[in-house]
């Protein structure tokens, strides 16, 4: 490190003397004669040291720049002599045809067994084996009566005295409900009698179904018959004979469609179809036909399901799609497909070039085309614009 410094310390004050000073300090060195050893020997080593990073530097560019450029040239060469390919594979996909119609359920609605307010002790959609508690109807509200439910003296007074009050006022319709309370003060619980789902909402629908018979009915007249859902709350005043919830058969359950010559008379003379509902498009439900009717140019078909689906409960009219042909073939990339003079197909690649090859599309999804007119494991272009008919590749 004292040697560096040394260096650098007499290479600055060669710098700051006068021209000629500096002039005769070098012909001192060149002759090997006279002058400080000292001076002479850093003055040489300092020109060595500024020069040579300057002469590796110069090489070292001129590498890199040939080296983009051969790099340049080698890319693009096999770039334009390469092809992004995959190969192709047997599949298969399911032929569909939209329906609509209504979803109705074995099912049993509960009435009340007396007037009063309604209160329920299980919840909306779960499961109630047989002999549980569904609900209970109290003679009078329970939050606002519990003294006179107990029957303790103080209770008893004051539900006499609402009932005077209502004597004296001539028995006005808004308290109408003391008279027959009076007379029958007892709450009534309700015990489940068919084990399945719990329903509170009510839709006017309930009358059809197996036990009864299935709608068939077209959108338009669905969209006709007006209903209005409603769904029963807890403290909710009903009278005998209301209905207050559904126990619904939580497995088997109905879908009734009306459908034109085809494809209905298609699926009448199916026993089983595979179905998507569009409440729960990801689940493939099998569908076996129990009721067939033909009315003139038209088709009424009734299917049953036998498995649970989350929600099917709530549901009324619904659209979903019916399998009526199962096809196989060679899948093929949606983005690998092209025209050519009207045909449809795909560039394949055989035996280094590019093969322009026509197909017949059998089906499609997202996805893919099921195509026939090709083999599986076959080598097929992703990006058919970025090549030509008759183009070799090399690799």
């Amino acid at each position: 490190m004292r040697i560096f410094f040394e260096r650098i310390r007499l290479l600055i004050t060669m710098k700051m003397k006068p021209s000629k000073q500096k002039s005769v300090d070098l012909q001192v060195l060149k002759g090997g004669g006279g002058g400080r050893e000292s001076g002479g020997r850093p003055s040489g080593r300092s020109i060595g040291i500024t020069k040579r990073p300057l002469f590796f530097f110069l090489p070292f560019l001129a590498l890199l720049l040939l080296l983009q450029i051969v790099g340049g040239w080698v890319w693009g060469f096999f770039s334009q002599n390469t092809a992004k390919t995959t190969l192709t594979r047997e599949g298969s996909l399911e032929l569909t045809h939209t329906v609509s119609g209504i979803v109705t359920f074995d099912e049993e609605i509960i009435l009340a067994p007396r007037s009063g307010y309604v209160y329920y002790l299980t919840e909306d959609g779960m499961r109630a084996p047989v002999g549980a508690e569904l609900a209970m109807i109290s003679p009078l509200p329970l939050e606002e009566f519990i003294p006179a439910l107990q029957e303790d003296e103080e209770g008893v007074e004051k539900y006499l005295a609402r009932f005077k009050g209502w004597l004296a006022r001539g028995g006005s319709e808004e308290d109408d409900r003391y008279l027959t309370l009076f007379l029958n003060n007892k709450e009534s619980t309700i015990y489940n009698r068919q084990a399945g789902l719990i329903s509170f909402k009510l839709d006017g629908w309930e009358e059809y179904g197996p036990k009864t018979a299935f709608p068939y009915f077209t959108e338009e007249e669905f969209a006709g018959r007006v209903y209005v859902d409603k769904l029963m709350t807890n403290g909710e005043q009903v009278n005998i004979h209301s209905p207050l919830l559904r126990v619904i058969d939580n497995y088997t359950w109905f879908y009734s469609v009306v459908l034109p010559a085809s494809p209905g008379e298609s699926f009448s003379e199916k026993y089983e179809i595979a179905i998507y509902f569009a409440f729960a498009p990801e689940q493939r439900l099998t569908g076996a036909l129990i009721k067939v009717r033909r009315d003139l140019d038209k088709w009424e078909l009734t299917w049953e399901m036998d498995r649970f689906v989350d929600d099917f409960h709530n549901q009324r009219w619904s659209d979903a799609e019916i399998v009526y042909e199962t096809v196989t073939g060679v899948s093929v990339p949606r983005d690998s497909l092209l025209e050519i003079d009207g045909q449809k197909g795909v560039y394949i690649i055989e035996k280094g070039f590019v093969t322009f090859r026509p197909i017949r599309i059998l089906g499609e999804n997202e996805d893919f085309y099921l195509a026939e007119n090709l083999e599986a494991y076959e080598e097929i272009v992703l990006e058919p614009e970025k090549v030509n008919d008759g183009q070799r590749f090399y690799w």
